[in-house]
C-alpha cells in the first residue's frame, strides 16, 4: 500500500502478486493499475472484487472512478 501511495504501482503489483486473492488484495491490484491506467487490468480485478463482495461500495466507487477515467457515461450511471 505504501508504495502506491508514493507512486510505485509497478513494484506495489509485484508485491501484490505474490500475496493470496484477498478483498484487501485484490482492491489493493485494481487501485494500482487504474493509477497506473491499465484500464484493462483494473476492470478485470475490479470485476472480480465486486463478485467476491457485492455489497462493498468501494469496489463500486472504484468502478465509477475507472468509468469516469475512460469516458465511459454508460457505466458511471448504471
Amino acid at each position: 500500500v505504501l508504495d502506491i501511495k508514493d507512486g510505485k504501482y509497478d513494484l506495489a503489483l509485484s508485491d501484490l502478486s505474490k500475496s493470496t486473492d484477498s478483498l484487501e488484495i485484490l482492491y489493493n491490484t485494481a487501485l494500482a493499475n487504474l493509477l497506473k491506467k491499465d484500464f484493462g487490468a483494473a476492470k478485470s480485478t475490479l470485476a472480480n472484487y465486486t463478485a467476491k463482495a457485492p455489497n462493498d461500495a468501494l469496489g463500486f466507487y472504484l468502478t465509477a472512478v475507472l468509468a469516469a477515467r475512460q469516458k465511459d457515461e454508460a457505466a458511471i450511471v448504471s
